[in-house]
């Protein structure tokens, strides 16, 4: 198993200006965009916490590892390898269940990307093995998503992306800062249709929203950066 063996694409962007969740609910309510139709939205709850070793080495490694529940059941997420150019990001992705089975799989990923994790498994939760390999959380953050599959035809049953209209909020611990977005995933057929789509909200809302910079785990170290130099936390 390599983190090479599979690759996520996306469309980013943040969103601007007032009333964002209204936006967000006007976007949620289109039928079509980009000449794709839009399936009915869906809706979740996620929970992401990132870590990371002591001093950094999975960032400074270009790594990130992320605990996530989805609703009512926990994922594995290991990334790497990242780049980005006007909204578009490319990046290795490993996706897996959180459970005793996999996170060896998963240790072994990031030991094999150069990480120096813990073999000891103590503990019966996913924390727990994360905390005796030696690592620690980093990030903590809630998003109520919905999401909208995309089409190319009235008929078409297999989904070319998958529309995420996401309203995050950033748990820094005496400070809670709130951040929305859209990502448009790649599901089949390449990385034309979230560039399609994303270009296609952006022409129709040139107010409203831009092209990310970065993915939302860099964004929310910069926040939490930001509110340590200005002493909010």
């Amino acid at each position: 198993m390599r983190l090479q063996d599979n690759l996520e694409i996306e469309f980013k962007l943040s969103v601007t200006g007032d009333d964002p969740e209204a936006f967000l609910n006007e976007i949620a309510a289109l039928p079509e965009l980009g000449g794709m139709r839009l399936g009915p939205p869906a809706e979740h709850r996620l929970h992401d916490v990132y870590w990371d070793i002591e001093d950094g080495g999975l960032r400074a490694r270009k790594l990130s590892l992320r605990l996530r529940s989805i609703d009512d059941h926990l994922v594995f997420t290991v990334k790497g390898g990242s780049t980005s150019s006007a909204g578009l990001f490319s990046r290795y992705e490993l996706e897996m269940p959180a459970n005793a089975d996999t996170w060896p799989d998963v240790r072994a990923v990031l030991i094999g990307e150069g990480a120096p994790l813990g073999l000891d498994m103590a503990g019966d939760e996913p924390t727990d093995w994360l905390r005796a390999a030696g690592l620690h959380p980093t990030q903590d953050r809630v998003t109520r998503r919905t999401i909208r599959y995309a089409y190319t035809a009235p008929t078409a049953d297999q989904p070319l992306a998958g529309l995420a209209l996401d309203r995050t909020r950033f748990d820094f611990g005496k400070a809670l800062v709130d951040y929305w977005e859209i990502e448009i995933e790649q599901l089949d057929g390449g990385e034309d249709a979230p560039r399609a789509i994303g270009r296609a909200l952006v022409a129709r809302y040139p107010d409203r929203l831009e092209p990310s910079t970065m993915g939302k785990y860099s964004r929310g170290l910069a926040i939490e950066r930001e509110l340590r130099a200005t002493g909010q936390l």
